[in-house]
């Protein structure tokens, strides 16, 4: 009850806590230092819920992006980031504002992420480094992490800022900004006091802070300053000799059993779309509608189809349509991020005329299913993406096979949500308005 009654009284909590321990009457107290009760609690409430909701939306949109390339862009760097910074090449290196540079690939962050060793008291999830409270994996560690990779760059870009090298600093951490190894250390450990309430990491607060920090620089929202160059889709770093597909080849089985011989290599010669800043939905129709209802094969062969509009009623080389075949089978295992795009015709939602766009009491633009309508576009775009895939537009599925032979993360990309201003779209329907 005494707890209660500090926490709700109106009048001065010193007064209150004196009654309760000297069970006596006590004097006035003019010096106000303690007044207002719960009206003093409120707004540090409304601050804590302020701060997550920050730090929430930070994680989320660096969960779709590259973290490095979106702390860059909110501190005035002026980065694209809406890219898989796994591989991206400009992520390797960060200049420090007093000079030099830190390395930011993802393998040194990697093993940089494995020298940090969270201890029990910081309660938090040791595959991202943020508090178990916030992450899906909890304190039972059963849920799936939703923002791999994450901590350790944030944590590294700290090293890079002033600013964030006076909250390590304040934070507690007394040893060398460029010892690696003392810093790990101390980010695995127990912050002294409590973050939002809750047992937190030294990591943690310097994750909060830090993004907090970086939230009140940016300009905007994220993508309203995202330079105008586009990401290279993970596929900076595979070998020049992926690039011709697997149509490189001097002979190919014909339906007939016999061999064709000096089959010409790709046919689909459209050079490289860059994807600016912004979006047009108009232009994104008409670019999606020029694949539809045609055969995929043909359009990309070069040649008028002829009695049929269907890849699968194609009289060409049999191996074209087992190519496709392989391919459409890949894709459809690909697990696509929500509201990335339509579920039925992987458009951007945007696009289709099933979604409706409105915008919440935040001033959020979302899309609303339409009462009544069915989505009747059909797979087209899925199948163009296959074609272009199967026939070696941008090193084609060969080149991420030799990347990775499980496609693991040729999945993962394909089903990455993107956003362009207003429009959500998915990894499969970036990489068709690239080559399409």
């Amino acid at each position: 009850m005494a707890m209660l009654d500090f926490v709700n009284t109106d009048d001065c909590r010193r007064l209150t806590l004196g009654r309760y321990f000297d069970r006596k009457p006590a004097p006035n107290c003019d010096s106000g230092e303690l007044e207002s009760g719960v009206s003093d609690w409120a707004p540090s409430e409304r601050a804590r819920a302020y701060e997550k909701d920050i730090v929430e939306e930070a994680l989320d949109q660096m969960a779709n992006g590259c973290p490095v390339c979106w702390v860059t862009s909110a501190l005035g760097g002026g980065h694209a980031w809406l890219h898989d910074g796994r591989t991206y090449r400009r992520r390797r290196t960060v200049t420090i504002d007093t000079g030099g540079d830190i390395e930011m690939g993802e393998d040194v962050c990697n093993r940089f992420r494995a020298t940090v060793l969270y201890l029990d008291g910081g309660k938090t999830c040791h595959a991202c480094g943020i508090s178990q409270k916030m992450c899906r994996t909890r304190e039972a560690g059963r849920g799936g992490c939703q923002w791999p990779r994450i901590a350790t760059a944030v944590v590294r870009l700290a090293m890079s800022n002033t600013i964030g090298r006076n909250i390590i600093r304040q934070a507690g951490y007394g040893g060398e900004m460029n010892d690696w190894q003392s810093y790990a250390l101390w980010l695995g450990q127990p912050h002294r006091l409590r973050l939002w309430g809750e047992l937190a990491s030294n990591s943690m607060l310097i994750i909060k802070e830090f993004l907090v920090y970086c939230k009140q620089e940016m300009k905007g929202e994220p993508w309203d300053v995202e330079s105008m160059e586009d990401e290279d889709f993970g596929l900076e770093d595979l070998p020049e000799s992926t690039a011709t597909g697997a149509d490189e080849q001097s002979e190919s089985i014909d339906e007939e059993g016999g061999r064709e011989e000096g089959i010409e290599a790709i046919q689909w010669t459209q050079e490289f779309r860059a994807m600016g800043a912004g979006l047009d939905t108009g232009s994104l129709r008409h670019l999606i509608d020029g694949w539809k209802e045609q055969c995929v094969i043909c359009k990309i062969r070069g040649r008028i189809a002829r009695g049929h509009r269907h890849w699968s009623q194609c009289d060409g080389r049999v191996t074209d349509k087992s190519r496709m075949e392989s391919v459409m089978k890949t894709l459809e295992e690909v697990h696509f991020a929500d509201f990335s795009h339509c579920r039925w015709c992987y458009r951007s939602q945007a696009v289709c005329e099933l979604w409706a766009r409105s915008v919440t009491s935040q001033g959020k633009v979302v899309f609303k299913k339409k009462a009544g309508v069915n989505c009747v576009y059909g797979r087209w775009l899925l199948e163009a993406v296959a074609a272009l895939l199967a026939f070696g537009a941008g090193g084609g599925l060969e080149a991420w096979k030799q990347q990775d032979s499980t496609l693991a993360s040729f999945k993962e990309e394909m089903g990455r949500k993107h956003r362009r201003g207003e429009v959500e779209f998915s990894g499969l329907f970036m990489y068709f308005h690239r080559w399409a």
